[in-house]
């Protein structure tokens, strides 16, 4: 021990002379500097005359990027608990003058036990990241923010989320090449969100509260709507309730629009893709609201989900919820259903078509509709007919075309007068 610190000096004099022969990526066994640093790790007992700290801190401020990286993690290691003011502001300089070590820095932090005062300021320096690093940078970020921040933090904590975390910028100065990067990056950042509040309760409450008390439209961000769909992802049943009246009290009281909704994930699909079933699953709850509003808002929502998630399993399964509605015997519950169908046989006729096979099925709940329902029933209908003469009809298509009119037939050949009634809605449509 007595010789630890001439050692561990004698070594860091000779470490960047070696600089000149690094590679990155490299071997370990071809690489000094590496295995210098690999072995500090292993120390069990440092001697604070030894200053390890403060020349791994030197070798920072000079080495090349892989090399700095690497001596950041050995820092978390060998740092005794009195140089940890040392540590934090070395790290705090290392996040200033070099942003491609962010994810290093953070690794190194997040293995050190800072007490309260030194955690705090590191967080709030980390909170500025939030608005200037990378889309490849930002998960580890947002990872970090979430782990540390003590609870009685929560709120600023999440307020910086909800103020930063919007993809906008790095999007808009994308070049071709780097798409699809960002999108990695944008994924991989709402599942920092995602997973870091599964263990973070306290902090998943306090978002929930935040967007809940926002009162006015123009102060909702597109975060908002990622992160009420994350948090109904990680909840159980009560908290899976708790978040859809909070979204349904934003739609009563007119604060989400589908137009913010639709602007919220239209730029965004892959990475909101995993959470498809969520979106799906807000949709269905609106949709079977006994409140007008709520549920033409489901319906609506339906149409903004089929647009955006234009993959075949994701359609089919739109249209298969949203004629499920349509039996429902809810008046609101079926308007909503067939106003969508509406809606999507003339933005999206020709996928719409694809879908034929689940839309006639709702031929069979024709009997418990009414009839402002059965006549926009048949103008879907008659809608993807005529396109399917227009456009040229497939199997599928003519064989709708056939259904319709063998239906209709039957109906003004039925003796019952609503049915007749039924069948001439459907001639005229």
């Amino acid at each position: 021990d007595l010789e630890q610190g001439e050692l561990v000096g004698m070594l860091f004099e000779k470490v960047p002379e070696y600089f000149a022969d690094e590679e990155e990526g490299g071997l370990m066994l071809d690489s000094v500097p590496r295995l210098v640093l690999n072995q500090l790790k292993w120390i069990e007992f440092v001697q604070p005359e030894s200053k390890v700290t403060t020349k791994l801190i030197e070798l920072i401020e000079v080495a090349p990027l892989h090399l700095k990286r690497e001596a950041l993690a050995a820092l978390a290691e060998v740092a005794l608990d009195s140089e940890h003011q040392e540590v934090v502001e070395a790290l705090r300089q290392v996040l200033d003058n070099d942003s491609e070590c962010t994810a290093a820095v953070l690794d190194a932090a997040s293995n050190l036990s800072l007490d309260p005062d030194l955690a705090q300021a590191l967080t709030d320096r980390v909170k500025d990241l939030l608005r200037t690093s990378p889309a490849h940078d930002l998960p580890v970020v947002v990872r970090y923010l979430i782990q540390s921040t003590p609870p009685d933090c929560a709120a600023e904590t999440v307020q910086a989320l909800r103020k930063e975390i919007t993809f906008v910028s790095g999007a808009k100065g994308a070049k071709k090449g780097e798409k699809g990067g960002l999108r990695d990056g944008e994924m991989l950042t709402l599942d920092a969100v995602c997973s870091g509040l599964k263990f973070r309760k306290v902090l998943a409450k306090a978002l929930l509260m935040e967007i809940k008390m926002v009162q006015v439209s123009s102060e909702h961000r597109p975060f908002d709507v990622w992160a009420l769909v994350l948090l109904r992802s990680i909840g159980d049943d009560k908290a899976k309730a708790e978040v859809e009246k909070v979204f349904k009290g934003k739609i009563d009281k007119g604060l989400f629009a589908v137009s913010f909704i639709r602007e919220s994930i239209q730029q965004h699909s892959d990475a909101l893709k995993p959470y498809f079933a969520h979106f799906l699953a807000f949709a269905d709850s609106f949709t079977r609201s006994s409140d007008y509003t709520v549920a033409a808002f489901g319906g609506r929502l339906y149409e903004v989900l089929f647009s955006v998630f234009s993959d075949d399993f994701s359609r089919s399964e739109i249209i298969h919820n949203v004629v499920a509605h349509t039996g429902s015997g809810s008046d609101s519950e079926v308007g909503a259903a067939l106003d969508a169908l509406l809606g999507l046989v003339h933005s999206h006729n020709s996928a719409l078509r694809q879908c034929t096979i689940y839309v006639k099925t709702v031929l069979d709940y024709l009997s418990h509709l009414k009839h402002k329902h059965i006549r926009k029933l048949f103008t879907v209908l008659s809608e993807l007919s005529v396109s399917t003469q227009v456009n040229g009809a497939g199997e599928d298509d003519a064989r709708l075309d056939d259904d319709v009119h063998i239906h209709i037939r039957k109906l003004l050949s039925n003796p019952r007068l609503k049915h007749i009634q039924h069948g001439v809605i459907g001639a005229v449509s």
